[in-house]
């Protein structure tokens, strides 16, 4: 029994050296970088900055700094403070990385439009682009080499967003300035060749137009058959709740509201 244990024992520090190896000989800070800005600059047409990388063999990649600059490259369209990767570990001793989280903290974009009415992700490449430039695969990145991209397979068990946040301005005063603040999380999981998923999140939205501030915070949870939203709108001291329900939302959706005030209490439903 003893050197069962030992031999097991044995087995399991040299899978771990094993796996240590790897993540330094193949995961390193260029073949990240790689892996992330060429295929992200590509996609938006905009120049992608990464701060620094971290590589564990437990905790995962860590992208921090994460930017994106405007099209004039003034200013940060999107910034990521951390973007946090967890892969699995017996791919990578064949030279793979598997995703199966991906974690999110701090995002942050700014939407704005100027004086002419043009947004500033109307430039984005992903929204200019032919369709048939959309439809050409990606060049094989050259094999070998110390930059070169590594294979990448996704299957993705958890998305989380943590302390997200959208900034919205608009130079001609017709949408109101607002602060979009946001958590996320998404589980997903492949049950007999069909996919499931479920997920919460939580919003909070305030915005200041024509010297009224308004504040509305939403609740949701949701999965591939349901989903529910509990709004609550504050409008200078004048509170409305509204719950929204939706069954069967891919298919036939049957959507159900309730709004509730101190004077007010009402109930609506569409099939």
């Amino acid at each position: 029994m003893k050197k069962i244990l030992i031999i097991t024992a044995s087995l399991l520090a040299l899978l771990l050296i094993a796996a240590t190896i790897a993540v330094h000989l193949y995961l390193t800070d260029d073949r990240i970088k790689a892996l992330v800005i060429p295929p992200a600059e590509e996609a938006l047409g905009r120049k992608v900055e990464i701060g620094g990388v971290s590589v564990s063999i437990f905790s995962g990649i860590e992208i921090r700094d994460l930017s994106v600059a405007e099209a004039g490259e003034k200013n940060v369209f999107a910034r990521i403070d951390s973007f946090v990767l967890k892969y699995r570990l017996l791919p990578l001793l064949h030279k793979r990385i598997e995703i199966e989280q991906v974690v999110l903290k701090k995002p942050m974009v700014r939407i704005s439009r100027d004086e002419k009415g043009r947004f500033n992700f109307e430039s984005l490449a992903l929204l200019t682009e032919s369709p048939e430039k959309k439809a050409k695969p990606a060049a094989n990145p050259k094999p070998g080499g110390k930059s070169a991209a590594m294979p990448l397979a996704v299957s993705v068990d958890r998305l989380a967003v943590e302390g997200g946040r959208i900034i919205v301005a608009d130079a001609k005063g017709e949408i109101p300035q607002s602060e979009v603040d946001f958590d996320l999380g998404l589980s997903l999981a492949a049950s007999g060749g069909s996919p499931t998923f479920k997920g919460e999140g939580a919003i909070r939205v305030r915005s200041v137009y024509g010297g009224v501030k308004p504040t509305i915070a939403i609740k949701t949870d949701f999965d591939q058959t349901r989903a529910r939203a509990v709004c609550d709108l504050d409008l200078e001291g004048e509170k409305l709740t509204i719950t929204a329900t939706a069954a069967d939302y891919l298919k036939k959706p049957a959507i159900s509201l309730l709004m509730s005030a101190k004077r007010l209490t009402s109930t609506t439903c569409w099939r």
